[in-house]
């Protein structure tokens, strides 16, 4: 039997593991270009011809200008389209047919999505947004203390506690789900 979805009452998640984690990587690695875009474009300005550029390549000017074009990117592509372009997707939940709710069933607002995407992906899990490398880089130019080994180590223990967590838990919610008080629903798509 169907469960009826009906707004104001808490829903479960109904999006495969597989699935969802298929689009977690699509949307990392999209998520990564996007936001590297302003660094390799400011490192051509400069005549950078290194390999492997990061925001800590710059100084002065270029730093502060690439820093902020790719941690607009990143929150134009985690923030700005799921909350405004495509209600509860970025590229890939809009690919593969699923997007982001409030556990009530109700769209995802600007709170729910900066508590989930901003304080759960970012600053908690921290190995689970490409957004956290800007945000670490930003830090250590700032402060001179290189905070990129062990945010990222501890990042990448909340992040797979966080997934084991969402495998044996019934409604398939990680730890930036519930800070944000969302799941992940499929998409219905309307019928011809």
């Amino acid at each position: 039997m169907a469960k009826k979805k009906t707004a104001g009452k808490p829903v479960g998640c109904d999006v495969g593991i597989l699935k969802r984690a298929l689009g977690y990587f699509i949307d990392y690695y999209a998520g990564l270009i996007f936001i590297s875009i302003p660094v390799v474009f400011a490192a051509g300005l400069q005549k950078q011809d290194d390999d492997m550029i990061s925001l800590l390549s710059f100084t002065g000017g270029w730093f502060y200008a690439a820093a902020a074009c790719s941690f607009l990117f990143g929150c134009i592509y985690f923030f700005i389209i799921p909350l405004y372009i495509w209600k509860g997707q970025t590229p890939a939940k809009r690919l593969l047919h699923f997007k982001i709710v409030k556990t009530n069933g109700r769209d995802v607002d600007f709170k729910a999505l900066l508590l989930r995407n901003g304080l759960g992906m970012i600053l908690v899990e921290g190995a689970i947004s490409p957004l956290t490398s800007t945000l670490r880089q930003i830090i250590v130019y700032f402060t001179s203390y290189d905070a990129m080994a062990g945010w990222m180590n501890v990042g990448l223990i909340i992040t797979m506690l966080s997934i084991i967590f969402m495998v044996f838990q019934p409604n398939r919610r990680m730890l930036h789900d519930i800070i944000g008080g969302t799941l992940v629903k499929v998409k219905e798509t309307p019928s011809l």
